[in-house]
């Protein structure tokens, strides 16, 4: 397989090469290269996993749990008890 690399990350994959502008390069790669990646000038790396904030980890609870906001929690607290809510949260 080959990757196009831009600005030091994979932007495309392919079986076959083909002429690009003289700012993209292709190199050789193998699975499970994926675009995205990055290239240094002689590796290509997975990116680093990005960190969550304390607000992204709450945000991403309430999506899991089904609530749009903070105020959903109030919601389900209303409509299911605080017990069933309690379990969904510890499930997670």
């Amino acid at each position: 397989m080959k990757a196009l690399i831009s600005e030091g990350k994979v932007v495309q994959i392919e079986d076959k090469t083909f002429p690009t502008t003289p700012d993209l390069i292709w190199i050789d790669v193998h699975d499970p290269v994926k675009v995205g990646w990055l290239y240094d000038g002689r590796d290509v790396t997975e990116p680093p996993a990005k960190v969550m904030t304390p607000v992204e980890v709450r945000r991403a609870a309430y999506v899991a749990l089904g609530w749009s906001t903070p105020f959903g929690m109030l919601e389900d607290i209303l409509d299911r008890g605080v017990a069933a809510v309690k379990a969904d949260r510890d499930a997670i």
